[in-house]
């Protein structure tokens, strides 16, 4: 049986410093090891070198400044877990997503509050829509220490339950986690909102309830 393992990928960025510091208290959680991981093109914007051997060599130097760094925030907040680091050659959503394969979840930074652009990158967008694994979002100004509530979103897709079942398994993770489940609607004309509410709480029931009673096995 394989090792439990984090991948988390980071770029020097404020918001990859955070999901490293994340990514590692996540891997204290589950008891899972740390992989840290960043993807290079072999260039530097902005800068201009002298002859082609310096650029790689420079470009290296630098990704390998960036693994030590994210290294070091990681430990800093979860001394007890493995942390590896590694800097590879490539486009980063393909490096991420092989670097993924049979981990547990990929740790991938979003855009801070008020930063221009959309929510998500290209990378982050990509990444959590290719990974076969479970992929967290961490965006600056993220602590640590998790708070214990978990809220999760459902819906009528076929989803809802795998959705379901990692909220419950966040929430058993944390010391005293607790599950707050949302489900937004919206209301066609000539329906009655309250038999509308009642069949959304039924459903939710069926599919949260087998979770429910594992969770209570389990612990």
């Amino acid at each position: 049986m394989s090792a439990r393992r984090i991948v988390v990928g980071v770029n020097g960025s404020a918001s990859s410093a955070a999901a490293a510091r994340w990514a590692a208290a996540e891997a204290r959680r589950r008891g899972a090891a740390l992989d840290i991981v960043v993807a290079h093109q072999g260039g530097i914007p902005g800068r201009a070198f002298p002859s082609r051997t310096d650029l790689p060599r420079t470009a290296d130097e630098r990704a390998a400044a960036i693994v030590d760094a994210a290294m070091e925030q990681a430990r800093s907040g979860a001394t007890v877990v493995p942390v590896r680091g590694e800097a590879v050659a490539g486009d980063p959503v393909p490096v991420l997503l092989e670097a993924a394969a049979g981990a547990e979840l990929l740790v991938v930074g979003g855009r801070g509050h008020g930063d221009p652009g959309p929510m998500l990158g290209v990378v982050t967008s990509q990444a959590a829509a290719y990974a076969l694994c479970s992929v967290a979002v961490v965006r600056p100004g993220g602590c640590n220490d998790t708070p214990d509530t978990v809220v999760v979103g459902l819906d009528d897709s076929p989803a809802t339950s795998t959705t379901a079942g990692i909220a419950f398994e966040q929430a058993a993770l944390r010391p005293h986690g607790t599950l707050q489940v949302v489900s937004a609607f919206t209301v066609p004309t000539g329906r009655d909102l309250r038999g509308i509410e009642t069949e959304r709480r039924r459903r939710l029931t069926d599919d949260l309830t087998p979770w429910q009673e594992n969770s209570r096995t389990s612990r």
